[in-house]
């Protein structure tokens, strides 16, 4: 049941949570967003977007004042009675059963504004930093997110919707950036789709051509005739100001930084044995853009990636890989990508479907994971334990083989009654040794070994 706090609590309660200047609407929020919404969608009128001072693709805050405690969600503007909201039921049960502990259809909140960054300007990062993937921003949007909080952010696309999770430690400050600029490698803005091919940026200009008419189609399709050309007989490089002014008439290119809010301390905490086991086996990883497996591989425990990405991470099919999300980390079977066209048709995204940048996840683990929606990153890590065991089992017979020499050696070299303990002590001894040479080659299968985010 709702008991109705003074805004001056809550204000200092949020505020105690977020550590910044916010809005606050109260809200009954309903369970009744159709499931063709990102799982993590918040639908509200323009009415309450106005309020909250809010957009299409940011993220608010749902806030319990009773629990003290919140979850987070993408804006979808859109009509609704009132003070109403609408969340889709994964997100409703969530917040039901995590936070309020109740069996109501509905319930009243707060709809908080948190601090999210426009991105107007896209430049490609320096040499020196590319290869440990950090995101350079202006000073004062660096000092400003140091001061709040969180541990994770996503860099996403304002028209797309794609998005780019990142840790606060891959953030730099650039003295020489204005505050609507950052810096970030070429892989990061293929993530983001800030850096399309032109074939695709073309595909997708001819589903957004569907709702013109008269002149206006006219222009559009002047527009992609224009980019073909471009595509056909120039360098895009040396293109790429062209390109760039015919995609800003249709398409949003900026991005937005957004903190995570609810992804504090929740990636999968490294023990021992997973330590050991990524030194001997080798620990690859990689970040993919979150797509549709195929049609046949929902409700199964599988993943599909490309060839290319399976040789990068160095996994077999049916080998397990890790998958992680800002807030959860789970495992499954991985297998390939073999026909491109099976992906395409599962895929609603499919005129920006590029394989080597896209991992199939199918829905049941993608609810599992948490994760909000087609076209968030993941990051696939290699399952080393698995790996180890599995070339354990393989060389069991040259273990057992190399003990009895052992204690052939000692019997024939000492008294025989102490030739067990002696071998025993050298294989305790020897055994770390031998492993890792034995597992030289799975090392050195991993194509690409990345800092942990």
């Amino acid at each position: 049941m709702f008991e109705h706090t003074s805004s001056e609590v809550i204000t200092s309660e949020i505020r105690a949570i977020a550590g910044h200047d916010f809005n606050l609407v109260e809200v009954n929020v309903i369970r009744n967003l159709p499931a063709r919404n990102p799982i993590d969608g918040i639908r509200i009128n323009n009415d309450i977007a106005d309020k909250l001072g809010v957009s299409s693709n940011e993220d608010i805050l749902i806030y319990d004042s009773n629990s003290k405690k919140y979850i987070q969600g993408r804006v979808i503007i859109g009509a609704t009675e009132g003070n109403n909201i609408l969340v889709r039921r994964v997100l409703f049960d969530r917040l039901k059963n995590d936070i309020l502990k109740s069996d109501d259809d509905q319930f009243v909140a707060y709809a908080v504004s948190i601090p999210i960054t426009r991105i107007r300007k896209i430049i490609p990062q320096r040499i020196k930093d590319m290869e440990d993937d950090k995101i350079s921003v202006s000073e004062k949007i660096y000092d400003e997110y140091m001061n709040i909080d969180v541990q994770n952010f996503v860099l996403r696309h304002s028209d797309y919707g794609y998005s780019l999770t990142f840790s606060k430690n891959h953030l730099k400050p650039d003295k020489k950036l204005n505050d609507d600029s950052i810096r970030i490698n070429m892989y990061q803005r293929l993530l983001t789709g800030t850096e399309n091919p032109i074939y695709m940026i073309c595909e997708h200009l001819r589903g957004i051509s569907k709702t013109f008419k008269g002149a206006d189609l006219e222009i559009i399709n002047r527009d992609i005739a224009c980019l073909e050309e471009i595509d056909r007989t120039s360098c895009e490089f040396q293109k790429k100001k062209e390109i760039d002014d015919l995609v800003k008439k249709y398409i949003d290119p900026s991005l937005m930084i957004i903190p995570l809010f609810t992804a504090k301390n929740n990636y999968d905490k490294e023990g021992l044995l997973t330590k050991i086991s990524n030194s001997f086996v080798g620990d690859g990883r990689i970040q993919l853009r979150c797509g549709r497996p195929y049609q046949s591989d929902e409700g199964r425990r599988i993943v599909r990636l490309s060839s290319n990405n399976m040789s990068i991470l160095g996994v077999n099919e049916s080998d397990v890989v890790q998958i992680e999300s800002a807030y959860s980390v789970t495992k499954a079977r991985v297998f390939s990508f073999d026909e491109e066209n099976r992906v395409r048709e599962t895929n609603l995204m499919g005129h920006l479907f590029d394989n080597d940048v896209i991992v199939g996840i199918p829905v049941n683990i993608r609810e599992k994971i948490r994760l909000s929606d087609i076209g968030t990153t993941v990051i696939i890590k290699r399952d080393t334990k698995f790996i180890f065991k599995k070339n354990m089992n393989i060389q069991i017979i040259s273990i057992i083989l190399f003990f009895i020499s052992l204690y052939q050696i000692f019997n024939a070299s000492f008294i025989p009654s102490m030739a067990l303990a002696y071998s025993l002590i050298s294989m305790i001894l020897a055994y770390p040794i031998v492993t890792y040479l034995s597992l030289s080659l799975e090392r050195s299968r991993v194509g690409w070994k990345k800092e942990k985010n």
